[in-house]
């Protein structure tokens, strides 16, 4: 049965969902104060979602102190909607302690005895972040309104369908809303829907399937890439040799739950180590990468000098400035050298001002003459020579990316040295108390790594670079900056000593020996090669819509919904396996086409944001995005639903259109013209002409009144000449014209048309731009006076878009459910 109030349905419950609610609720009383019908769909609970759900080993901690961790968008967020500052993860436990803070999930003995020791620079437990996400979760649906009903499924999506409307505008736009198909076997009714999935599983690519097939045929194990705390380890052995790919975020979980979820247990000893103590359940590790090394340890020191601030040289109007020089930016030529010169700025920042015996230059002048300089010139690199005697503490970012980079090890145990030290030089850096540059660094990429995202339109990137930006950036933060805390790193070394892991060095590389039934594990810069009867793939597996495990993000690339990024590389088209989001998250369909009211935002994704939750006062890109995009929710369920009609030249409905039109062009045309030739014009053509087969006039309405529209004739053979584009004054600027040609260009292709051809007046600088920004070729020279010209003309290859991008329009309300949470 119809709905009663506009519905919308989330697909997944995570905490990226949570922070779109906690938006939904802040921004809700200034766009929109009718009721609204909210519809979760998550398996696990909601607000912990899958990764931070309670159910896993209880081991497993948080990569950021508990000071790091906030859900709330506060005063530091540059967005449209009202900042709400919240406690924080730390800040929450202090008031479940202390009784200020008393609407929380239920807490078990062992988290409760967790929040009575965490401090600020305490790595809680996932298990804890849970109950703060769960809470949060809660929270914000509460924030909601009295009139805004939350219903949780706890179950699974499988497809999202529109609801066809019975005509050719309907087939391939959403203002019939969608059904939501669940694994259940329920329906939701929806009118907008939100796809935020976090990280999804994959079918194993060719290799992994491989891989999977040969330990399958010879007896042995293999883990293909996944979320590590859900694959079952069980088959392997006590004692068993295991090679591992990967060192990072995964591969620091895999050693805990085949250390301590085995039995083990680690002590701390006199002099201030760590030993292992093994349960005997243990394999032995063998493990690698193409570094060679493990994430860098989270930093425990705290600044000395001044504060660097924000970015100076990767800024809004440096980017602003390349994007008018050139069509297209390249992300190592033009934005890296900005990247790279503001983390030295705030690394030299700290050293100058924090350590001032190191060097033999005042900040000042070193800051002043630093600035002038890029970042790769010859000159920058004689400054910092000359101004930081100790070469130790030069800057080398790509030796930090590599570290050993063209080093050439003579065996295992020159391997095994090298690593054990670089780990623990890495923890030198990191947690004592004579190098705080190495905060000043985190700090400068975290901000800039932020301020990507904001800055750079994606769209601007060329191919390679945005490949660059989600692979190499991605990686190369996550790896100086996400890293484990230090007790992680400590652990992995007391594991090492204990002769349970083996480090096989940089450039790894794995075989299978059909032979021997083994996996062969080789490093490209030493000797070592080990072989083992088992090899996990310690890492999450890369977005690959086509291949998802997941049954919706699978139904949306068979059903033209959605599809995968692509990009054109040197090397030719390259799929990044992200579902493809427009700038506004709006998933876009296998045609290219969009869906006013259908988004998708999360890791998966084609989007900047990453993470969903962020370090306080850091203007965090998530929280910039939920915001964004909730404010496109409600205003998207505040829109009358739009009705596109193909009306004859006589019909009433289209007399708004006429009779606007012919005051819009006496306007602006009447001293060239003479009154009442707009008349003229607008009967030049007879009324049949707009009419099928050759032609067709489309009005698009809004509760009953025409708010726009616009016609097309045959032209020749091939070609459409679109007329009378028009939009109501009272309705403009609210993308109604890019709606009126999207329909169009649509219906004429789909009517066997492959190009358009249509002119503006010289004085309709709005149109001009419209066209231009819609994908039209202008037949004349755009640097020339448009009075000179006269009639202005363009032309567009339909061949290449049949099912062409549908543009911002409402929808009707939609809602069933159960399940509710109030």
């Amino acid at each position: 049965m119809p709905a009663q109030h506009p519905s919308v349905v989330f697909i997944g419950g995570g905490p990226r969902t949570a922070g779109i609610l906690e938006r939904l609720a802040a921004n809700r009383p200034r766009l929109t104060d009718g009721p609204v019908q909210i519809h979760i769909v998550e398996p696990h609970e909601p607000g912990s979602g899958r990764i931070w759900r309670f159910d896993q080993e209880p081991g497993l901690m948080m990569n950021s102190t508990a000071a790091d961790v906030t859900m709330f968008t506060d005063s530091s967020v540059l967005c449209d909607g009202p900042p709400i500052d919240g406690p924080g993860l730390a800040a929450w436990a202090a008031g479940v302690r202390d009784g200020s803070i008393t609407d929380v999930p239920a807490i078990p003995p062992h988290l409760q005895e967790q929040l009575r020791s965490l401090t600020d620079s305490s790595f809680a437990t996932r298990q804890l972040q849970g109950k703060y996400l769960e809470w949060f979760f809660r929270r914000a649906v509460r924030a909601l309104g009295s009139d805004v009903r939350v219903t949780v499924h706890r179950d699974t999506a499988l497809s999202v369908e529109p609801r066809d409307g019975g005509n050719y505008v309907d087939r391939k736009s959403d203002d019939g809303g969608y059904s939501v198909r669940l694994a259940g076997g329920g329906t939701l009714h929806a009118d907008v829907v939100v796809t935020a999935l976090g990280h999804t599983d994959a079918e194993p690519d060719p290799r992994s399937a491989a891989w999977t097939d040969f330990a399958a045929r010879h007896g042995g194990f293999h883990a293909a890439p996944s979320y590590t705390t859900d694959v079952d380890y069980s088959p392997i052995a006590p004692g068993q040799d295991v090679i591992v790919s990967g060192m990072g975020l995964a591969f620091v979980d895999l050693l805990v739950l085949l250390t301590e979820g085995r039995g083990g247990r680690f002590e701390e000893t006199s002099d201030g180590g760590l030993r292992y103590l093994p349960s005997g359940a243990e394999p032995r590790l063998w493990a690698g990468s193409r570094r060679g090394v493990p994430f860098h340890s989270k930093i425990s020191v705290a600044l000395r000098g001044e504060q660097a601030g924000a970015p100076r040289f990767f800024t809004a109007d440096t980017v602003g400035a390349l994007l008018a020089e050139h069509a297209e930016l390249d992300f190592r030529a033009h934005l890296w050298p900005l990247i790279a010169k503001d983390a030295g700025y705030g690394y030299y920042r700290e050293l100058f001002t924090g350590s001032p015996e190191r060097v033999a230059l005042g900040w000042d002048e070193f800051a002043v003459r630093f600035a002038a300089l890029d970042w790769y010139s010859s000159a920058r690199h004689e400054l910092v020579a000359a101004a930081v005697p100790d070469a130790g503490l030069h800057l080398d970012l790509e030796r930090l990316d590599r570290p050993f980079g063209g080093q050439i090890f003579s065996g295992h145990d020159d391997v095994q040295e090298a690593v054990a030290a670089y780990i623990e030089r890495d923890l030198e850096l990191r947690t004592g108390p004579d190098h705080p540059e190495t905060l000043a660094l985190f700090m400068a990429l975290l901000k800039v790594y932020m301020e990507l995202g904001r800055i750079v339109p994606p769209e601007r990137l060329n191919a390679r670079s945005q490949e660059e930006v989600h692979g190499w950036w991605h990686g190369f933060f996550s790896f100086v900056d996400s890293g484990p805390p230090p007790r992680r790193l400590r652990e992995m070394l007391a594991v090492h000593r204990a002769g349970l892991l083996h480090f096989l060095g940089p450039g790894l590389s794995v075989a299978a020996d059909d032979a021997t039934g083994e996996f062969v594990a080789t490093s490209a810069q030493s000797p070592v090669s080990v072989r083992a009867k088992a090899f996990i793939e310690a890492r999450l597996p890369g977005p690959a819509v086509a291949r998802s495990a997941n049954p919706l993000l699978r139904s949306l690339h068979g059903a033209g919904l959605g599809a995968e990024q692509h990009l054109l590389t040197s090397d030719g088209a390259h799929s990044t396996g992200r579902l493809l989001v427009t700038s506004g998250h709006r998933i876009v369909g296998r045609s290219g086409d969009t869906r006013s009211r259908l988004f998708g935002i999360g890791p998966g994704t084609s989007g900047w944001g990453a993470g969903a939750f962020a370090r306080p006062g850091t203007n965090a890109a998530p929280f910039r995005e939920n915001d964004a995009l909730a404010r496109r929710i409600l205003t998207a369920v505040s829109i009358p639903a739009l009705t596109v009609l193909e009306l004859p030249m006589h019909d009433p409905r289209v007399r708004p259109l006429l009779d606007e039109l012919a005051v819009e062009y006496d306007t602006r045309y009447g001293d060239l013209f003479g009154r009442g030739a707009a008349a003229e014009e607008l009967n030049r053509y007879p009324a049949e002409e707009f009419e099928a087969p050759g032609g067709a006039l489309l009005i698009i309405q809004e509760n009953g009144e025409s708010v726009a529209g616009g016609a097309y004739r045959r032209y020749d053979a091939e070609t459409a000449e679109f007329k009378r584009i028009w939009t109501h004054s009272a309705h403009r600027r609210r993308g109604l014209a890019r709606r009126v040609l999207a329909e169009l260009e649509r219906l004429a292709a789909e009517r066997g048309y492959r190009s358009v051809y249509l002119t503006t007046g010289p004085r309709q600088p709005e149109a001009k731009h419209l066209y231009l920004n819609t994908g039209y070729t202008a037949q004349f020279d755009l640097a020339a006076d448009p009075e000179t010209i006269g009639p202005l003309a363009f032309t567009k290859d339909l061949a290449v878009l049949a099912g062409g991008p549908a543009q911002d329009r409402g929808a009707e309300p939609r809602f069933t459910g159960s399940s509710s949470v109030r």
